[in-house]
């Protein structure tokens, strides 16, 4: 099976919370809106319990960075 698309300009940002954040709700809609409100284009998104991996283009990760942190 081949790839429908390919894009190798992709970097992850991870961002990892406290476990307290579990209960409140629309936390991560807060997280992903602050990447919304600065035009970031996500690629892809993953998630576990205590953690957010953002794919997006390396161009925006400084950005990204600096809006979420």
């Amino acid at each position: 099976v081949r790839p429908k698309t390919i894009r190798r300009d992709v970097a992850a940002l991870t961002v990892k919370f406290d476990e307290q954040y579990l209960d409140v709700p629309g936390f991560l809609c807060f997280v992903l809106l602050q990447l919304y409100f600065q035009n970031i284009n996500i690629v892809e998104l993953a998630s576990t319990s205590t953690e957010l991996i953002v794919y997006l283009s390396e161009s925006e990760v400084r950005l990204a960075f600096d809006t979420i942190y």
